[in-house]
């Protein structure tokens, strides 16, 4: 995650050891903020996945910890992006 300006972008990255497969999804919003880029990211990474599985997400993102602790409810309000549209799929 970075910012230009007035411009942040987001980055997700996802390998899954057992196919050997790797995908990666990035975008940016315009007037935004720092935690609503970490919780896209994060969420954008997810839907990249074609099925259920056990998933680590390693952030440095204490705002994305707290959310993903202490419940997803605060995700799909905060983001508005939880059941999204897929792009590329991985596993």
């Amino acid at each position: 995650m970075c910012s230009w300006g007035n411009i942040s972008a987001w980055r997700a990255s996802l390998t899954c050891e057992r196919l050997q497969k790797r995908a990666e999804a990035s975008g940016g919003f315009r007037l935004t903020t720092n935690n609503r880029m970490e919780i896209h990211a994060a969420i954008k990474g997810l839907e990249l996945l074609k099925q259920p599985c056990k998933v680590t997400i390693y952030t440095d993102s204490q705002y994305l910890v707290n959310a993903m602790t202490q419940g997803l409810p605060l995700l799909s309000k905060v983001s508005g992006h939880l059941y999204g549209r897929k792009s590329q799929t991985i596993c």
